[in-house]
This record gives structure tokens, C-alpha cells and sequence, in this order.
């Protein structure tokens, strides 16, 4: 994953905090729907905090991301060959996207969903993420968008499964020396990023029998496992994350 896009909202923002938010809800037949979600409403009432305009702004839209690769197809054809099967390997289209984000409310969210008829589809989800946000058109909410249509390293993946009533997260480091790179040129900002966390939200079909991770919640319902770490501590060791759930047969 490019957690770098949060790293550099976060700079550029006045180090305001962010928090991203993995959420999923899984059926009986392995079937079901994952979101990602960058909230930056903190930004918002710090933004207008310091600003002596009144500027206002509402923004809330669901953009289906086939239609922005339609919309955007002949700039694709022009990036790298490389870059091109990379995104097409991504299967974006079945993806879509929220921006909800207002001036009045100090609301402002990106939101990238997906439904998926095994897990294992949402592998490339995290992605994904800044793949789709890099097509976004600007608005006057300002910069949740990047420059270009090419993604920014890419040193952190993840991998889903779900097979024989246990799920699995496993989050692994592709390229060591990208992200050590990426860990060093974050320590100036590390001490601004306090309050960045990184949650998972996820619903499954049966009860819980057990879950791996100590530092997990079970919820009253016995089916909701929510977990929560410092973004900071995640960027550097993504495998805090790691789960393991075994469901009840």
C-alpha cells in the first residue's frame, strides 16, 4: 500500500491528523463488500481555523470508476507499458468512489468500495486507493487528488483469505529499502502525526471463536472485530495489523 498519500495530506495540511478506516463485512458464501476511507475532517476546522476568509464549499459525489478510466483513457494510453498493466491489474473498474466534503459540517472524506465474490479480490484494494485518487477530479475542497496519473511507491501490500471458517490479513513490506527510505524521510513529521490512526472494521458472517491479534475488540454482537493503531507505528511495521480469525462453525 502507499500510506506515503496520507504521510504527505498530513504535511501539507499542517500536520493535522488523518484517519484511515479498512472496513469490511463478509457473507456466508465468502462473498461481500470493502471500503477504505480517508477522513480529514480535523483538517478542515484547523484550515478555516487560521483563515480569515470565509470560503464555503459542498462536495458530494459517487463516481463510478470505470467511467474515469473512460474519461481519462487517453492519458492511460500514454503512461509507461509497465504502468498500464499495473493498472489494469488492479481491476478498478469495479470500484467506486465518495468524496463527501463540506465547509459548514468541517466534513471532508474519500471513500474507495468495492464489492468482491472472494476476499482474496481485495489484495490489490489498498492500491487501489491512490491509483483512483490520482484520477479524481480537483475540487474546490482542494488536494485529494495527486498531480499525475502514475502512483508514488508502492512498498507496502497486504493479502486477504478466507478459507475453512478462518480469515486472514497478512500485511508484508515489498520493497525494504523503499520503505526504510520512506520511515527516515518521515521522522521530521513523525512528531505532528500523533493522533493518525489506522482502523480496521470488519463484520463476519458467524460468531468469533478466537482472534490473534490481542490488541483486537470483539464486539457485543460476537461478529464485529475492530482494530486500532497509531498510523506512525503501522507506516513503520505494517504487520501490527496482521489478523487471524476463526470463526464458529
Amino acid at each position: 500500500m502507499k500510506l506515503k498519500l496520507c504521510v504527505v495530506l498530513a504535511a501539507m495540511f499542517l500536520f493535522a491528523s488523518c484517519q484511515f478506516t479498512e472496513t469490511m463485512v463478509l457473507h456466508p458464501d465468502g462473498s461481500g463488500s470493502m471500503s477504505m476511507e480517508l477522513n480529514l475532517d480535523q483538517m478542515i476546522e484547523i484550515t478555516q481555523g487560521m483563515s480569515d476568509k470565509n470560503e464555503t464549499f459542498s462536495v458530494d459525489t459517487l463516481v463510478w470508476v470505470k467511467d474515469l478510466m473512460e474519461e481519462h483513457k487517453d492519458s492511460i494510453a500514454q503512461l509507461p507499458k509497465e504502468e498500464q498493466k499495473r493498472l489494469k491489474a488492479l481491476n478498478l473498474e469495479k470500484y467506486n468512489i465518495r468524496i463527501n466534503a463540506n465547509s459548514e459540517t468541517s466534513t471532508m472524506r474519500y471513500n474507495l468500495s468495492a464489492d468482491f465474490k472472494t476476499v482474496d479480490e481485495m489484495n490489490g484494494i489498498m492500491e487501489a486507493f491512490e491509483s483512483v485518487a490520482a484520477m479524481t477530479p480537483r475540487s474546490e475542497a482542494g488536494t485529494l487528488n495527486s498531480e499525475n496519473g502514475s502512483a508514488s511507491e508502492d512498498f507496502i501490500g497486504v493479502r486477504y483469505s478466507f478459507k475453512n471458517n478462518k480469515f486472514v490479513r497478512d500485511a508484508y513490506i515489498k520493497d525494504k529499502e523503499v520503505h526504510k527510505q520512506q520511515v527516515d524521510s518521515m521522522q521530521s513529521v513523525e512528531a505532528f502525526l500523533g493522533a493518525s490512526v489506522f482502523s480496521l472494521n470488519y463484520t463476519f458472517p458467524k460468531r468469533v471463536k478466537s482472534i490473534s491479534n490481542e490488541k483486537a475488540t470483539l464486539m457485543n454482537n460476537g461478529k464485529t472485530v475492530k482494530l486500532q493503531v497509531p498510523f506512525v507505528a503501522y507506516f513503520k511495521n505494517p504487520d501490527i495489523l496482521d489478523l487471524e480469525v476463526e470463526l464458529e462453525n
